[in-house]
């Protein structure tokens, strides 16, 4: 039985993120991943049972990074720590993961059609909202949550996660990638926090 290898299953990833980039998910061949990794297929398929697990192996970092965000709970943090601003502690927090993992929330986001993350954007715009809703607005809306506060979380996280996919298409520099993603959200979040002020 030959011993499956760190470096080969490096070499894999690696040139798989590269393909996924490229071509997404549904026009990535097994083959040339191989060959890009200097092994043949066969052997390709000893690592990885199939393109869907080679595709999660590659994205599952980022998405775990991502789910641990979504869950950080900025009021809770605020009211222990009051001198620190939500808007620029989310805004350090999402560089820090973009800084990260820029190229595979890119794949996640707008190169996973056909894989199981395909729907991941849209999911990802409801969990935002879910927590715009359930996080801010819900400590700061004095009638609690109304239909017309839903409509805005939704405005508001939709345009969020669309704007930070626009700069990390269109910017590689990590620090304007900070710059840039630290002034939506700040935006964002400001807007959001002068409608529902806190307490």
């Amino acid at each position: 039985m030959q011993i499956l290898k760190s470096t080969v299953k490096e070499n894999i990833l690696h040139a798989a993120m590269g393909e996924f980039e490229e071509k997404g998910y549904e026009k990535t061949s097994m083959r040339l991943i191989a060959k890009n990794a200097g092994i043949t297929a066969g052997n390709m398929y000893r690592y990885f049972g199939n393109k869907e697990c080679l595709f999660t192996a590659v994205v599952k970092p980022s998405h775990e990074r991502l789910m641990d965000l979504l869950q950080y709970d900025a009021i809770a943090n605020k009211k222990a720590r009051p001198e620190k601003n939500i808007a620029e502690e989310i805004a350090v927090l999402i560089t820090e993961l973009f800084d990260a993992h820029r190229r595979e929330l890119l794949i996640l986001l707008s190169k996973s059609s056909g894989s199981r993350y395909e729907n991941y954007k849209q999911d990802l715009i409801e969990m935002v909202k879910r927590r715009i809703t359930d996080t801010l607005m819900v400590h700061f809306s004095k009638n609690g949550i109304q239909h017309e506060d839903e409509v805005l979380a939704l405005a508001m996280a939709s345009s969020l996660i669309e704007g930070l996919i626009v700069v990390l298409k269109e910017c590689v520099d990590k620090t304007i990638i900070r710059k840039l993603s630290g002034k939506i959200i700040e935006f964002h979040f400001k807007d959001m926090l002068s409608i529902y002020p806190v307490i």
